[in-house]
């Protein structure tokens, strides 16, 4: 989450809700949920801007047209590093190793996070040997030095996880972000 204007915004939003909008990369789109799952969790009220990208998002964040934005930290940091923009806070569970001085939101606001998962899936009917293997070698490859490197070069935090620590995952977010779907309306489109 990043702001153009001074954090106070947030506390704004929340003692006047509809005063304080948020920027999101589209409707549905994990940035958007992250601004309604704050909604949600600290009743801030924010109204919802969405763009159709992040080119038009940081425009109206730089300008401060809107106050608040929910955006990736990698597109961000260049604003940041140029004192346009503060980063107010990830939206991860835990503190970034890759960024540990940025805050969570979790931190402020209880058993708030949001973390982008990116995994292998497979078709049901795939062998179990097939699929140990596969998981197996991609768990290795992840595991590889420059690997590593190139994935934080990208603000990711490879895991590596086993197929059903994986799929447990996945259900525990359905789970999660269910509520938060249904409190903000969003539908598929």
């Amino acid at each position: 989450m990043v702001a153009g204007r001074p954090a106070q915004r947030i506390g704004a939003a929340r003692a006047k809700p509809g005063s304080v909008s948020y920027a999101s990369l589209g409707i549905g789109t994990a940035t958007h949920l992250a601004g309604e799952m704050m909604n949600v969790r600290a009743e801030t009220g924010m109204v919802h801007i969405p763009y159709n990208g992040s080119a038009p998002a940081y425009n109206d964040l730089l300008s401060g047209r809107v106050q608040v934005g929910f955006v990736l930290l990698d597109s961000a940091l260049p604003h940041v590093k140029a004192g346009k923009l503060k980063v107010l806070a990830v939206t991860n569970a835990k503190r970034s190793r890759i960024y540990p001085d940025y805050p969570t939101v979790g931190e402020t606001i209880p058993g708030y996070s949001l973390e982008s998962l990116f995994g292998f899936v497979a078709p049901r009917g795939l062998p179990a040997p097939i699929a140990a293997k596969l998981s197996g070698d991609i768990v290795k490859v992840i595991q590889l030095p420059e690997v590593r490197q190139r994935l934080a070069e990208l603000s990711v935090e490879p895991v590596g996880s086993s197929a059903s620590e994986f799929e447990a995952t996945i259900r525990s977010e359905i789970v999660k972000w269910a509520p938060v779907v249904k409190a903000a309306g969003v539908k598929a489109e």
